[in-house]
């Protein structure tokens, strides 16, 4: 069972993502800190309130990100475990060999990655 080769696309797709929506906070970050530094000047409380709101911003996405990518990896792992309770269960009962198919979304994964 090739399964430990096949992770390495749920990675791909979940780092992927992940760098996707950190990056959309890194540009709000940026942004929203130099527009909130240029509402009144460039005072040294304006400075702060800019960099301090941008960056709870940019944490905030940063946290959804990682959120999501636990979410996608748990379930991908859930799945897999699942299918191989299956193959070991129906193993057992017939000992014929029998080719179980994977659950849908172990399978939309792994087609994903190549196989």
């Amino acid at each position: 069972m090739l399964v430990g080769g096949r992770t390495s696309g749920v990675k791909a797709v979940t780092g992927i993502r992940g760098l996707v929506i950190g990056g959309c906070g890194i540009v709000l970050d940026s942004r929203i800190g130099i527009g909130l530094m240029g509402l009144s000047g460039p005072t040294v409380w304006e400075l702060n309130r800019g960099i301090s709101m941008g960056r709870l911003i940019a944490a905030i996405f940063i946290l959804i990100a990682i959120v999501v990518s636990s979410y996608t990896i748990t379930a991908y792992h859930t799945c897999l475990y699942i299918w191989a309770r299956d193959v070991e269960k129906s193993n057992l009962d017939t000992r014929e060999g029998y080719h179980f198919q994977p659950l849908i979304p172990l399978t939309e994964a792994l087609n994903w990655a190549g196989g």
